[in-house]
């Protein structure tokens, strides 16, 4: 293959890596044909590409994209390069990559290499670490969910307390009437009567007439 050559098809993956912010290595060692196109077509549902390259031009392309140029230090042997077009974050496509299961061989799991996220250099445990965690849209829903939460609860305990005050009136409505009624129904018994005040008894101490 003349330099020409080279440094058109350089040229072309430049263009497809270009605007991927993340990317994995894998090896492809062991896989078959068929394999191979099964993680494609997998991979392709969610906006991931899978490339092929001979390793030497894949380091020429590398050396010109600063993103994921530090990932060169992965490609030795038979290496195929994993990225998104930027719509996928770098957890989402770690999720699918390592989600890829062959249903003929079920324990088959893809040799991870390494890769490079935002320009950071990480390893294959980094990548399987990046996997586990929430991805952009899922912590998205999350913080939604916890702005919105504050404001449910405070409806929801208006709610209550303008249904509690409403059965509290309810209650005291009855009582109040039943007490006027019971007031209005008992008559006094001292209507008509007077009061009579016993008389002075004549005082004992009163001068006594004088002996005629």
């Amino acid at each position: 293959m003349s330099k020409a050559v080279k440094e058109k098809i350089a040229k072309e993956f430049s263009k497809r890596w270009g605007g991927a912010g993340d990317c994995v290595l894998i090896s492809y060692k062991g896989l078959k044909a068929g394999q191979m196109t099964q993680l494609r077509s997998y991979l392709r549902e969610a906006d991931i590409k899978v490339n092929v390259v001979r390793n030497a031009l894949a380091r020429i392309t590398f050396d010109a994209l600063p993103k994921i140029g530090p990932a060169k230090k992965f490609i030795d042997g038979p290496t195929a390069i994993v990225y998104s077009g930027g719509k996928q974050d770098a957890v989402l496509l770690t999720k699918r990559l390592l989600a890829w299961k062959d249903p003929d061989m079920p324990k088959l799991a893809l040799e991870i290499r390494g890769g490079c996220v935002e320009g950071r250099v990480v390893t294959a445990a980094e990548v399987k670490a990046l996997s586990q965690m929430p991805s952009r849209q899922e912590l998205l829903a999350r913080l939604a969910g916890c702005l919105n939460a504050p404001a449910s609860r405070l409806a929801y305990a208006m709610t209550e307390l303008m249904s509690k005050l409403g059965r509290a009136i309810n209650q005291y409505k009855p009582k109040e009437t039943a007490t006027k009624e019971a007031s209005a129904s008992v008559v006094p018994t001292d209507i008509g009567t007077k009061e009579t005040k016993p008389e002075p008894a004549a005082p004992t101490d009163a001068p006594k007439e004088p002996a005629k």
